[in-house]
């Protein structure tokens, strides 16, 4: 299956990270499974983002699972594990996710 993980780029359009959401329970990543999610999630971050001086990026991961894919995450940084949990598009809280961040855009 293929995941669209979220990235912030630097000034450059280099990726300096995944994108994380700082919520009430701490930092989350949301990976993506749809396009059409991603879109939904994309456009008001980027907006936001913008208003920072931010990019916002993504790559796209051959994963059989989300556990397959925060496991490549973890490959690239060790520390993100510790750090951030993991959720999928599908899941309750990113309806949550996406109007807060289009009310910030």
């Amino acid at each position: 299956m293929r995941y669209t993980v979220p990235l912030l780029l630097d000034e450059k359009g280099e990726p300096a990270g995944v994108l994380s959401v700082n919520t009430s329970a701490g930092m989350v990543v949301i990976i993506f499974s749809s396009s059409i999610r991603w879109e939904a999630f994309a456009n008001p971050v980027a907006r936001a983002l913008a208003k920072k001086g931010q990019r916002l990026g993504s790559a796209e991961v051959d994963a059989p699972s989300i556990e397959a894919v925060v496991s490549r995450l973890a490959k690239m940084d060790p520390t993100i594990t510790n750090d951030a949990t993991f959720v999928l598009d599908t899941m309750p809280m990113f309806s949550d996710v996406v109007r807060f961040l289009q009310s910030e855009a």
